[in-house]
């Protein structure tokens, strides 16, 4: 079928199938371009060299994406668990220990959540 389809466009568009392939990029990068300068350079969807979503966009695995979201927003539960088990102890010195290293660690979170896009 896709032998076909080549044979189709061949005859339409004349020479050889690395010529099509060719233009076909050179046309998918006037698409791009075009698609930038309309709606701005802004990162969509799934970025594999980044390893990360960009949520102004479409998904290639929107489960996976809010799998990453659920991810990030579990450190408020694990750190709020450090948080109760200092508290029930009365030891307030390893709670004030956890409070400080929950705020460090919600700047963390807040940035990798940035860089998903989320």
């Amino acid at each position: 079928m896709f032998e076909d389809f080549m044979k189709n466009l061949q005859g339409m568009m004349g020479g050889n199938p690395d010529d099509i392939n060719k233009q076909m990029e050179q046309m998918q990068k006037q698409m791009e371009a075009q698609m930038n300068a309309h709606y701005g350079n802004e990162k969509k969807g799934w970025d594999a060299e980044e390893g990360v979503y960009y949520a102004k966009g479409s998904f290639d695995d929107s489960v996976e994406y809010n799998n990453e979201l659920m991810c990030l927003s579990n450190y408020n539960t694990d750190m709020m668990e450090e948080m109760n088990d200092a508290m029930d102890d009365e030891d307030f010195q390893r709670a004030e220990a956890v409070r400080l290293q929950w705020i460090d660690g919600l700047k963390e979170v807040e940035a990798q959540a940035d860089k998903l896009g989320a």
